[in-house]
């Protein structure tokens, strides 16, 4: 699965900008973090399609689907300068958005180079599936992330009984998606893009002679 996770810390409740901050990052359906902010974290490592948590009070309280970020000194933005942007903000408590799930234990699984006290810390993704669960679990973003977890745990199965056997036969109804599959796996065993010199297919025919 080709997406990372973030927490996003937006402020404490009565404490510096903490309530207008989260008010901001609502609207602007972005995490927003001053520039003057001492230890921004890994803000440049986000790209779009990672998964964001929005942390507000010491707990999260939302996560969204990242459309990308922006770093630009505005002349009306009061130092407000980074933008996380997200499709839509996913909150545990759409009456109160401030109203979110305990983040206790999250420092076992705060990635190597993240710093256990940046604003944006990239986290793990057993945690990240589990505290998305817990925030929404009805959404369609949670249950394309569940989608894309099993799909990857399945291939992982499938690389492994290729590494032991050296060799595969994927059986089944036309359209029942073997090919997509081996390209897959191909893609994963030569770390090879989309359309990649390093993998081709050959289709055989009955009437080839093996002379």
């Amino acid at each position: 699965m080709n997406r990372n996770f973030f927490i996003c810390s937006a402020g404490d409740e009565n404490k510096d900008f903490g309530d207008k901050n989260l008010e901001n990052c609502i609207n602007n359906k972005a995490h927003i973090m001053h520039r003057g902010t001492a230890q921004k974290g890994v803000f440049n490592s986000i790209k779009p399609k990672d998964i964001l948590f929005l942390k507000y009070n010491g707990r999260l309280v939302a996560y969204g689907l990242s459309t990308g970020r922006e770093d630009s000194e505005k002349q009306d933005s009061d130092g407000w300068d980074f933008y996380s942007y997200v499709e839509e903000w996913f909150f545990h408590d759409n009456k109160n958005p401030r109203n979110g799930v305990s983040n206790e234990g999250v420092s076992k699984y705060i990635k190597e180079g993240s710093g256990q006290y940046g604003t944006v810390k990239e986290i793990e993704l057993p945690y990240a599936i589990r505290k998305m669960e817990e925030i929404d679990n009805q959404s369609l973003l949670f249950k394309k992330i569940k989608e894309e977890v099993s799909m990857s745990n399945f291939k992982l199965q499938i690389l492994e009984l290729l590494d032991k056997n050296k060799n595969l036969i994927l059986t089944g109804a036309p359209g029942a998606g073997k090919t997509y599959l081996a390209k897959e796996l191909a893609k994963l065993i030569t770390q090879a893009e989309e359309n990649s010199s390093q993998i081709a297919s050959v289709q055989f025919h009955p009437s080839y002679d093996l002379l």
